[in-house]
C-alpha cells in the first residue's frame, strides 16, 4: 500500500481509494481506523490528492526515463 504521513496523520491507499486513516498522536498502533468519521474528511481528501499527485508525477517519470538525481 502506498502511503503518506503528515504528521499526526497517516493514510493508507489502494492505488484506487483511502481505504486506512490514523491519528498517530491519539492511536500509536494505528488500531482505530478513522477512515469513515466525517470530522476527518477534509484532512482525507487532502491527503488523498496529496498522494495521488505523487503517484502520477513518479509514474510520469518512470515512464519518460527521468528517474535521476540532478
Amino acid at each position: 500500500f502506498p502511503v503518506t504521513i503528515v504528521y499526526p496523520f497517516v493514510l493508507h491507499f489502494d492505488k484506487e481509494k483511502s481505504v486506512g486513516f490514523y491519528d498517530l498522536a491519539k492511536d500509536s498502533l494505528m488500531q482505530n481506523n478513522l477512515i469513515n468519521q466525517v470530522a476527518y474528511q477534509s484532512k482525507i481528501d487532502s491527503l488523498t490528492h496529496q498522494i495521488k499527485a505523487t503517484l502520477q508525477t513518479y509514474h510520469f517519470n518512470l515512464i519518460h526515463n527521468k528517474m535521476y538525481l540532478p
